[in-house]
């Protein structure tokens, strides 16, 4: 589960216009269970935006860095 979203709304004709610099990636896969990626990358911002009170977000978890040494 995401720790914090990112508002996308003004972006995702963007987004979407960047994934079709990538053609290759948006063919359909021989699983027919497998929806475009341009499709699932709107079904998940729309996702976040539901959950984060807006119309369409990403969500980003954080993580801890390591410990680091002390050098001396």
């Amino acid at each position: 589960d995401p720790h914090f979203y990112i508002d996308v709304t003004d972006f995702v004709e963007t987004k979407i216009s960047m994934l079709n610099c990538h053609q290759s990636q948006l063919k359909r896969g021989k699983d027919s269970s497998f929806s475009p990626l341009q499709e699932l990358m709107l079904q998940q911002c729309s996702a976040r935006g539901t959950q984060s009170g807006v119309k369409a977000a990403e969500g980003f978890q954080t993580h801890s860095a390591w410990k680091r040494c002390s050098a001396w």
